[in-house]
């Protein structure tokens, strides 16, 4: 199966509705396309939030790590959703984990 173009998943985003394609195109040129499977981790702890994703297909669940190890599940994700719009404005890092809770589609866009 053909990889989608990020420019193609963002038109369908809810988010990007009332941009042209010119700003569209823009932004495709810092993003990238993710497909995760159930359980695939889409964003650890220890990685820099330097991007946001959009949630084109499927469904995420979004985990604090507490300082002891432990995880709490915070918010569960889907389609027309944003994950790390507040993690990438804010300088210290967020310690996160985002899981797949099944295959699901994502555009991926770098500060």
């Amino acid at each position: 199966m053909k990889k989608p173009e990020p420019a193609e998943l963002l038109r369908m985003h809810r988010s990007t509705r009332g941009l042209d394609d010119e700003q569209i195109r823009q932004i495709a040129e810092q993003a990238e396309v993710v497909r995760a499977e159930e359980g695939d981790v889409v964003h650890g702890p220890g990685q820099d939030a330097d991007a946001m994703m959009l949630v084109i297909a499927g469904h995420l669940s979004l985990a604090l790590v507490l300082p002891s190890g432990d995880e709490k599940d915070i918010l569960c994700f889907g389609r027309d959703d944003q994950i790390g719009l507040l993690a990438i404005v804010q300088d210290d890092p967020v310690p996160m984990r985002v899981v797949a809770l099944q295959r699901s589609l994502l555009v991926r866009i770098s500060r």
